[in-house]
């Protein structure tokens, strides 16, 4: 029995095991995007400028796609009997990781720029140990920069009342769809600028299971495969400044990215390394810039040290956190709130 026939036995696996495959190569993609090094080395021209500035195009994919993966898990078994489950639930996946790697990250720049020999080569120093300071580090994040996603998915979570009672009709899922759009082009403001994609898997979770369930043809999926590549090539050069634009290019690759990713929806229990992308997405930073800055000093600001850096930190990174996993995972109470008991 082929892999496609046993998947149509088992759809829901599959699905959650194309879920679990996908995010693990988004966190993957994340990696590549952080370690984008075009200013740092003042590259401008050749060949790594420009396969930077492509490669950076598939980063800039994976946010999008994981909002819209988000909603469409909210919503897709939604019903106000099971709001406040589905709130508690998001309290525990959400907002404890989210102030618990504020803390730890703002701990950990306060023990770095306490040591002389390395605070300069710091990136925003922090000036001693504050109580205040922390209380905003975990509220703002400013020196954990990829908690954002987390900070949007909590305020997302808090509105989907409101955002139930709207999109529950089909009507008032397109109305809103397009106001949010608007919105947009107008504000231009992180928080809002992503909503779109949480809504967009939102609407999907309601009124489109069958269109994301749905095994896709080979013809399709290589067809999605070519209009991600193509799309991104040239939005790379015209579209970056341009935020309607942005965001209705950024919402086609996310349809084109889940039809792609067919070909990894397997029936096959994961490793449990693949299950990690929400701690691989909350741990990287630190250490890629650390692996980064060592690649910086010795090498120097170089050709050689731009391609070291950009092809060699995001591999060494994933093979550390991979590692520091599989010691957290032996403290599982410790690994529950780090990871909202996701892996």
């Amino acid at each position: 029995m082929t892999d496609q026939a046993i998947c149509c036995q088992h759809s829901e696996k599959c699905f959650r095991n194309k879920i679990t495959y996908l995010s693990f190569f988004l966190a993957i993609f994340i990696l590549f995007g952080h370690s984008i090094n075009i200013e740092v080395y003042e590259l401008s021209g050749g060949v790594l400028y420009y396969v930077e500035r492509f490669i950076k195009e598939i980063p800039d994919l994976t946010v999008p796609t994981f909002f819209a993966i988000s909603g469409y898990l909210f919503f897709q078994n939604y019903s106000t009997k099971i709001l406040l489950k589905k709130w508690k639930s998001r309290v525990f996946s959400l907002l404890i990781p989210y102030l618990v790697w504020n803390t730890l990250v703002y701990l950990y720049f306060v023990i770095l720029c306490s040591i002389p020999s390395i605070r300069d080569s710091i990136n925003n120093p922090v000036n001693g140990f504050s109580f205040l300071d922390l209380l905003k580090e975990m509220a703002l994040g400013e020196h954990n920069f990829v908690t954002w996603f987390l900070r949007c998915l909590i305020i997302y979570t808090i509105v989907t009342p409101l955002l139930y009672w709207v999109i529950k009709n089909k009507y008032g899922a397109v109305l809103l769809s397009v106001v949010v759009i608007v919105v947009i082009t107008i504000v231009n403001k992180q928080v809002v600028n992503f909503w779109i994609f949480y809504l967009f898997g939102a609407c999907l979770g309601i009124h489109g299971k069958k269109l994301v369930t749905s095994k896709y043809s080979k013809l399709l999926v290589i067809s999605a495969f070519c209009y991600i590549i193509i799309s991104s090539s040239i939005g790379m050069f015209f579209i970056e400044k341009q935020i309607t634009a942005y965001t209705f290019l950024r919402l086609s690759q996310v349809i084109a990215i889940w039809i792609c990713a067919d070909v990894i929806a397997r029936p096959t229990e994961p490793k449990w390394w693949m299950k990690i992308s929400f701690f691989i997405y909350l741990s990287h930073a630190p250490i890629l810039e650390a692996i980064e800055k060592i690649f910086l000093i010795t090498i120097g600001k170089n050709t050689l040290g731009a391609v070291v850096d950009f092809f060699a930190a995001p591999p060494i990174t994933l093979l550390i956190v991979i590692a520091l996993a599989y010691i957290l995972r032996r403290i599982k109470p410790l690994w529950i709130v780090l990871t909202g008991s996701r892996g």
